[in-house]
């Protein structure tokens, strides 16, 4: 039986993307994780950062589908491109943010999200959980970091870096965050970001609640759906061309850092937007 591919949407160039790799531990017998890079790497902090990661992942899996990929993993709690992926794609796409966030859903009356990114990017969890609508069954999104941390959270020294080189006082004081959930009445609990997986198995055994991993939750149920051989529903639009959308991301890539948007001066983000909202306006009414 030939190996089934499973693609591992992460942008390559990003700081820290090492991180997001998924373990070989827990690839299936019979699957292979391959990483196909977005062309736009960026964080999450502005609607304008949003909408261009949105296009890029886009762009990077349905270059996924044309490559032979027998199924997609957005590598990003975001779920960046997430909606207009499922619309356009034949084959399964997988967010490890829903993937992560209805699994937790599944353990425990209540869960909560505990993130090593800070409370800059709070909307972003936000967003996810009203979209799926598990914002009721979310009691608490808590930030490890403050926003002055932001620019070293996975810096050379950063908090990222040094967790993952097994610094015990990192690791205990996302344990004592993690602790503090369980006690006010988190019964399950989602780690924020791909980053934070090598430790999954650490927090775990220091919580007394499960501990699910997006890259582990993400992945598992891509392999699931290849095995289960389900596939969705057929778009009932025309899929947006790979062209189109490479012309586009190589258009804008260079506008990843500098795009800001403003009342008085809007430039040339506000034909980003329009165009993401032109293709978000396919996919409106849930997954």
């Amino acid at each position: 039986m030939s190996t089934k591919r499973i693609a591992n949407l992460h942008p390559i160039g990003a700081e820290g993307h090492r991180y997001y790799e998924v373990p070989g531990s827990i690839i299936g017998n019979g699957f292979s994780s391959e990483v196909v890079a977005p062309l736009v790497p960026t964080v999450f902090l502005t609607e304008t950062d949003r909408r261009l990661m949105d296009l890029a992942y886009l762009e990077a899996g349905m270059r996924a589908q044309e490559a032979g990929f027998d199924a997609m993993f957005v590598n990003s709690v975001a779920d960046y491109g997430l909606h207009l992926l499922r619309e356009s794609a034949e084959i399964p796409v997988i967010g490890a943010g829903q993937a992560a966030m209805q699994l937790a859903a599944g353990l425990g009356a209540r869960f909560a999200i505990l993130t090593v990114w800070p409370p800059a990017t709070r909307s972003l969890y936000e967003r996810l959980l009203s979209d799926y609508g598990l914002r009721d069954r979310c009691m608490a999104v808590r930030h490890v970091t403050e926003d002055a941390e932001l620019s070293g959270v996975i810096s050379e020294d950063g908090l990222v870096a040094r967790m993952h080189a097994g610094r015990e006082e990192v690791t205990e004081r996302i344990a004592l965050e993690g602790a503090r959930l369980v006690s006010q009445g988190a019964e399950a609990i989602v780690l924020g970001c791909g980053c934070m997986s090598p430790i999954h198995r650490d927090l775990a055994d220091r919580l007394p609640v499960p501990v699910v991993d997006s890259i582990t939750a993400g992945h598992k149920l891509a392999e699931s759906l290849v095995s289960l051989d389900l596939r969705p529903a057929r778009p009932w639009v025309p899929p947006v061309g790979l062209d189109y959308l490479r012309h586009m991301i190589r258009e804008t890539a260079h506008l990843a850092a500098e795009l800001k948007l403003t009342a008085d001066s809007c430039g040339d983000s506000c034909s980003i937007v329009s165009a993401t909202e032109t293709l978000g306006t396919r996919h409106r009414g849930g997954l």
